[in-house]
């Protein structure tokens, strides 16, 4: 750089024409110095592949329209520099091995990790997760195919010359690439050259169309169709050149090139030389790659702009409207901005980076009306500092059990803000739910709650695995007012509940429809502590022995020949006991029979019912009664298969949210907590 000192060298009023050019080359450096130094920042910050949509991957043109990706299976060594086949715009040279259509699907997953941080960065990955994505199996032989091609793609070298802007670009798909045997993930870098590539245009490529199509030639077809922007006609002679085809005639390759476009949807050889693209283009929507703006579908906020970009700590993007709103009062069209303020909104997460919206809001004046507002977009609420995405994202990771501690620390909101989005998402989806109707099948269950408020209800549907509500007490004069507004009580077929006197008047009472089955759970083991209790009154002794205990316990077909020679050994000592033990297996042989037709029930009733006489004629007389009691209940569970073990379950996931809550004061966060978890499948729809 010219010292300024040397600029002002010569004095006087006069200059001479040396002089004036010495200045003006120093001002020149000067400048060229400035814009430099204020250039390089930008150029760390738009060092970035362009955003493309998730269902999509983003390619550049000049590779689509190359045989660098062919449709051949093998991987032919070339020598360096080899000239491929390529439209008559670019020249296309390739040292390495030859690139096939499963190396450019590796590729496009690769570009499509990395489009969301500058080029150069680190990509990060495990190999599982790049498997799953491009569709493979995850065995040992495809993670061998994806190292290779990965090597592949890191030796050979691409020189691709622009005819037209005589610019050629000249180096790896991917550069420098880490790979841990042990955690199974990997690091592969792009280099920021690969920015060249999308100067010349790129092709959104429809990810979920490509994977469907079977034939490597389908797909290269897919491709190369998607990355024109108007319908042009090519020969047959071309494509096979263009697509890296190892097939000699041409006449097979047209039948081959026949089965791809079926396999595309469409049948359009035209006169056996030349195919017409117009159809083709039209109808297989195969023109992803005409200009569009991606952001709409990246952001999930409909008609925006983005103005510009910035990566740092968090992802900072600045938009605006993409145009004028109707007003909403007149639905006329004259309006016109009257002021513009800005909002600042959290949403989502992208990778590890929080991404924060920065929005132009217009307020309009409509000229037809005289009336003022502001513009809205879809997904954000008024006066709200969060996008309805990025609370939704919130939600789903609390209700997936990430603690409240964590999510302060990964999305920087406090604890109570999202106790407070969680609350609010859970009342809205109860608040759908309040009005159904009672279930066909319901299983009614207590279980305790606290030692205050004593114990809850709950109440399930055992014909969808679903709680349909949990309600304070279990008694009918803590659950009248609740079963009277109950909508749907007469459509209720039948009950499943235990042996509770109480629940049953409620059931004949408030469903006077349902049939009562008893849980079979809860009468096998009634049956069992009654034979217990009389075994402390014949042989205390006896009963204080574990081994017997088990024994005694177990259905006797259940019994190995050792073990039920050491129990008869025992039972002969006591001959009551042994008369009460084999009825006692008797009747656990009725209890646990299911799927009987009615024909067979019938048989099997009179039989029942002589067993529980002679229970009666026994010490047993309290199971006798007990059973005589609830008789229709217990034959039922003959026909009906449904039981309360589903609801037990939930009793048992009920106790282990109570716990990681460290127990709940307020009932009605408690009844929340129990339907968001176990009343539905946690997903809010995004409509």
């Amino acid at each position: 750089m010219v010292n300024p000192s040397e600029k002002l060298a010569v004095k006087g009023s006069k200059k001479t024409a040396s002089d004036a050019l010495v200045r003006v080359r120093a001002m020149q450096e000067e400048a060229m110095q400035r814009q430099q130094d204020t250039a390089a920042p930008d150029q760390r910050i738009t060092a970035q592949l362009p955003l493309w949509p998730e269902v999509v991957r983003g390619v550049p043109n000049s590779l689509l329209r190359t045989a660098l990706f062919t449709i051949g299976k093998g991987h032919e060594k070339v020598k360096t520099r080899t000239l491929l086949a390529s439209t008559t715009d670019i020249e296309l040279r390739f040292s390495g091995d030859r690139f096939n259509q499963h190396d450019l699907d590796v590729w496009e997953m690769l570009l499509h990790l990395a489009r969301l941080q500058p080029l150069g960065d680190e990509v990060r990955f495990s190999t599982y997760s790049l498997l799953k994505a491009l569709g493979r199996g995850t065995g040992k032989t495809q993670r061998e195919q994806l190292k290779n091609e990965i090597a592949r793609l890191q030796g050979g070298v691409v020189e691709i010359t622009w005819k037209k802007d005589r610019k050629t670009f000249s180096g790896q798909l991917v550069g420098n690439a880490y790979r841990d045997e042990v955690t199974k993930r990997q690091v592969v870098i792009l280099n920021e050259s690969l920015l060249r590539l999308y100067d010349d245009g790129h092709t959104h490529i429809d990810w979920a169309r490509r994977k469907a199509l079977k034939s490597s030639l389908a797909r290269w077809l897919h491709g190369f169709y998607a990355s024109h922007a108007v319908a042009y006609p090519y020969k047959v002679e071309t494509l096979h050149g263009l697509c890296g085809s190892a097939t000699q005639q041409l006449r097979n390759f047209r039948q081959i090139l026949k089965i791809a476009l079926d396999d595309l949807g469409l049948f359009i050889i035209k006169g056996g030389q030349r195919h017409s693209l117009d159809l083709f283009l039209r109808r297989t929507s195969l023109m992803e790659g005409m200009p569009m703006s991606p952001v709409n579908s990246i952001l999930g906020i409909r008609d925006l702009v983005v103005q510009r970009v910035e990566r740092h700590r968090d992802i900072h993007v600045w938009a605006s409207p993409a145009k004028r709103l109707a007003c909403i009062h007149c639905q006329q069209g004259s309006v016109r901005i009257k002021a513009t303020h800005q909002r600042t909104l959290k949403h989502t997460r992208q990778g590890n980076q929080l991404m924060v919206l920065h929005l132009a809001v217009p307020k309009y004046h409509c000229l037809d009306c005289n009336r003022y507002f502001r513009h809205r977009f879809a997904g954000i609420r008024p006066r709200r500092r969060a996008t309805e995405a990025y609370r939704l994202e919130v939600f789903e990771a609390h209700d997936g059990g990430v603690s409240q501690r964590q999510l302060t620390r990964t999305h920087r909101i406090g604890s109570a803000t999202v106790e407070r989005w969680y609350q609010s998402f859970i009342k809205q989806r109860v608040s759908e739910l309040s009005g159904r109707s009672c279930p066909q099948v319901l299983g009614i269950d207590e279980h305790f709650f606290s030692r205050k408020k004593g114990y809850a209800t709950t109440l399930v549907d055992l014909k969808h695995h679903k709680v349909f509500d949990v309600v304070l007490g279990r008694s009918e004069a803590s659950l009248r007012s609740y079963l009277k507004r109950l909508p749907g009580r007469e459509h209720v077929r039948v009950i499943v509940m235990d042996l509770s006197e109480t629940y049953r008047r409620i059931a004949q009472e408030y469903f006077p429809n349902a049939m009562i089955v008893a849980d079979r759970f809860h009468v096998v083991r009634l049956v069992n502590q009654h034979f217990l209790k009389l075994w402390q009154q014949h042989d205390p002794e006896g009963r204080k022995n574990r081994g017997l205990l088990s024994l005694m316990r177990r259905h006797h077909w259940k019994l190995s020949s050792v073990q039920k020679e050491r129990l008869h050994q025992y039972l002969a000592q006591e001959p009551v006991l042994q008369a009460l033990y084999f009825a006692k297996q008797q009747l656990n042989g009725f209890l646990v029979m299911k799927h009987l037709k009615a024909k067979r029930a019938k048989q099997l009733l009179p039989k029942f019912l002589a067993l529980i006489r002679q229970f009666e004629q026994s010490p047993a007389k309290a199971l006798a009664a007990t059973l005589t009691s609830w008789l229709e209940p217990i034959v039922r569970m003959w026909r009906f298969t449904k039981s309360n073990g589903i609801t037990e379950g939930f009793h048992t996931k009920m106790e282990m949210l109570s716990r990681r809550a460290y127990g709940f004061r307020n009932f009605e966060n408690y009844r929340m907590r129990v339907l968001a978890q176990c009343g539905w499948n946690g997903v809010i729809n995004r409509v």
